[in-house]
């Protein structure tokens, strides 16, 4: 998709996981298609779809990978799916977001001419745009975790950038150099925390910044607060249990700070929960299920010959 021209990026993929939002996928899409540094590769990992959302790609959008899971793998397996296939193609970045993410039609240059500002050895690994809401307002959602370097957040500043240390996966681009030396996004996460784990993971590496004059429209409703998690808090309060053992980049504070998190979100699912008895099980599962490790695993760079011809089929 690109016009030939290399620049600073070099190869870039776009990665979207996709489930059952047909409408937003669209939308999304045709803002990648125009972006106006254009993309090398857009790979769609459909977590089996059953709206027409594989029918309406493959008929509307034939210069976009396709790539279809056989089941459910969540956000997180979807996003490690994707960071692999995009080292397998050869890719110098990979551009991440869910499938109701639509970035302005600059917003791929935009985080270019960020990472642009910076002197090669200091390049940020990662540069992420700032995330509205579908009134174009600044909502409570995605919000970066700011640095702790004040040299850096200076830095930053100056440039009209935020220092940050993490990022949603609501369109972090990030360099795979440093995507191909540490495990990939953890699939065993499944939804929730996968990708403040990731990038806070990847930031370590050289750090990230927030450029606010790249800008994309987030269309996830707003978090209702106290409502009923259902089944779906256990993937929360198990996440949030590993996110508290998690020795190897988060420091005792920060670890005490999950573990505080993860106890406030027990007492108000206690408290809201339609079910008690179903809550208790939930929690008392996850937890036991918290008590290993998820499982991590390491990104196959060579490429492969499926990937290669991804990439050709998407030129």
């Amino acid at each position: 998709m690109s016009d030939g021209k290399m620049d600073s990026l070099g190869c870039v993929a776009a990665i979207i996981v996709s489930f059952n939002r047909r409408q937003t996928l669209i939308e999304c899409l045709t803002s990648l298609t125009a972006q106006s540094r254009p993309l090398d590769l857009i790979l769609v990992i459909d977590n089996g779809s059953t709206d027409g959302t594989v029918e309406e790609v493959q008929r509307d959008f034939p210069r976009v990978a396709l790539e279809l899971q056989p089941y459910n793998r969540g956000g997180a397996g979807g996003f490690s799916e994707g960071v692999n296939r995009a080292l397998q193609a050869g890719c110098d970045y990979v551009w991440l977001m869910d499938d109701d993410v639509v970035p302005d039609h600059q917003a791929l240059e935009k985080l270019r001419d960020g990472l642009d500002a910076y002197p090669a050895s200091r390049r940020p690994v990662l540069a992420t745009s700032l995330v509205l809401d579908a009134h174009q307002n600044l909502g409570p959602r995605n919000r970066c975790v700011p640095s702790r370097d004040y040299a850096a957040l200076a830095d930053a500043a100056a440039k009209g950038h935020l220092a940050i240390r993490a990022s949603s996966f609501v369109a972090p681009l990030i360099d795979l150099s440093v995507s191909a030396q540490t495990a990939l996004p953890i699939a065993d996460y499944f939804i929730w925390h996968d990708d403040t784990e990731y990038t806070t993971r990847v930031c370590q590496h050289g750090g990230g910044i927030l450029v606010p004059a790249s800008t994309v429209v987030h269309y996830a409703a707003a978090p209702a607060p106290g409502k009923d998690l259902g089944l779906r808090l256990f993937y929360d309060v198990r996440n949030r249990a590993w996110m508290a053992r998690n020795r190897e980049i988060y420091s005792l504070v920060e670890r005490l700070y999950w573990a505080r998190g993860l106890v406030e979100l027990v007492l108000t699912q206690a408290r809201v929960a339609t079910s008690k008895a179903r809550f208790a099980r939930v929690v008392v599962s996850a937890l036991w299920a918290a008590r290993t490790r998820p499982r991590t695993e390491m990104p196959y760079v060579a490429a492969s010959k499926d990937s290669e011809n991804a990439l050709e089929s998407s030129a």
